[in-house]
């Protein structure tokens, strides 16, 4: 019998020792919550998009839109996957601050978007990785996945559209009690190329 639970100890030891190599934590350069004070690079033309790598300085956009940069006819480019580490997200833009650019993610991903407002309490709308995206707006080549809870208009790329959303797909859950959905919550605009999947819930 002691030579049977050795033989258990030994086993359940060898299993604990493999899954301490595993990564079960965010990635090491996962956002930290701050919010940088420039993009990468780039003048925001065209041919020469403000870059951004890094889930501050998509923090650093939202806060430009948010308080009232016109971004008419500026463009916006990722240059790489981004983790934002399931830190509290703030959308970018709002319903008197909208997001009128064009944003080109270029096939890449943001990961672990997190947005939660308790519906029971917090009549909060608009929100998603974008809050809300103008006439002029454009959002396209982007992938993300997360969890959004809002009561609201509640997407998981956009909250409320009115420009154009292109060639973007979303995965997780969004949830909400007014119009929900997978990549935009409610929408004036153009949507197409689009996709979701996970679980996507609204109460009424």
């Amino acid at each position: 019998m002691s030579k049977r639970i050795l033989a258990v100890v030994l086993s359940v030891c060898l299993l604990l020792s493999t899954l301490s190599g595993l990564t079960i934590s965010a990635s090491a350069d996962a956002w930290d919550g701050t919010v940088a004070t420039s993009f990468a690079g780039g003048s925001g033309t065209e041919t020469d998009p403000y870059q951004i790598a890094t889930g501050a300085q998509l923090a650093y956009l939202a806060s430009l839109v948010n308080n009232g940069t016109n971004t008419s006819d500026v463009y916006y480019v990722l240059t790489t996957d981004i983790d934002l580490g399931s830190q509290a997200w703030t959308p970018i833009g709002t319903s008197s601050a909208r997001f009128e650019g064009t944003f080109d993610g270029k096939g890449y991903t943001i990961s672990n978007l997190y947005i939660y407002y308790d519906i029971r309490i917090d009549e909060v709308s608009d929100q998603g990785l974008f809050g809300y995206v103008g006439t002029t707006g454009t959002v396209n080549n982007v992938e993300v996945n997360g969890t959004v809870t809002a009561y609201n208009c509640v997407g998981g790329i956009i909250g409320i559209n009115r420009g154009i959303v292109s060639n973007c797909s979303y995965s997780g859950s969004v949830s909400g009690k007014y119009y929900v959905g997978g990549v935009v919550g409610f929408n004036y605009g153009t949507v197409e190329e689009c996709c979701s999947s996970g679980t996507f819930s609204g109460t009424m």
